[in-house]
């Protein structure tokens, strides 16, 4: 998008997410906003959207979570692309997120990210405001107590999920 700032209503975000979902190929993990995507970092395994903002399920490399905590890199920025001739930004398709360093991201109001002592996966949040987590820190725990721990989780981060839509995300991811 060549740097260009996009708008997305919060309709927009959920169909990016629910688009993002079925594909087949998952969007880069870089640093910065290369023009060919490489080199890759980690990927990203799914979208979803909740309060106007959104949410990325991502796998990332050791070395790169070792860089965010050193401070090399503070913010996330994702790169869309629109179909050709189309500005719908409800078609906009996640083509990679960028780690930045010294640069901000075009969203105002993000904090720096940071990344608890746990494993991959983490969510990383693409809005004003919002906030870089892991979601992983159940590992001696059983299936049924990893569930429960991930359903507090997302709770805790999103207040206004219902329970059953905790559930599902903690389910499904």
């Amino acid at each position: 998008m060549s740097g260009r700032p996009l708008s997305f209503a919060p309709e927009d975000l959920a169909s990016i997410a629910f688009l993002y979902n079925w594909r087949k190929d998952l969007a880069p993990i870089c640093l910065g906003h290369p023009a060919d995507n490489a080199p890759s970092y980690g990927e990203v395994t799914d979208l979803f959207a909740e309060q106007g903002k959104l949410f990325a399920h991502a796998l990332v490399s050791p070395g790169l979570v070792m860089a965010v905590r050193n401070g090399h890199y503070k913010f996330v920025s994702p790169s869309f692309n629109l179909p050709a001739g189309r500005t719908a930004t409800h078609l906009a398709e996640l083509r990679h997120v960028g780690f930045l360093g010294a640069t901000p991201p075009a969203v105002k109001g993000m904090p720096p990210l940071s990344f608890a002592e746990a494993k991959d996966p983490v969510v990383l949040c693409f809005g004003e405001g919002g906030e870089v987590f892991s979601n992983e820190q159940e590992t001696h725990f059983s299936e049924a107590e990893a569930i429960a721990a991930r359903v507090l989780n997302y709770r805790e981060i999103l207040p206004s999920l219902t329970y059953w839509q905790a559930f599902h995300l903690a389910t499904t991811r």
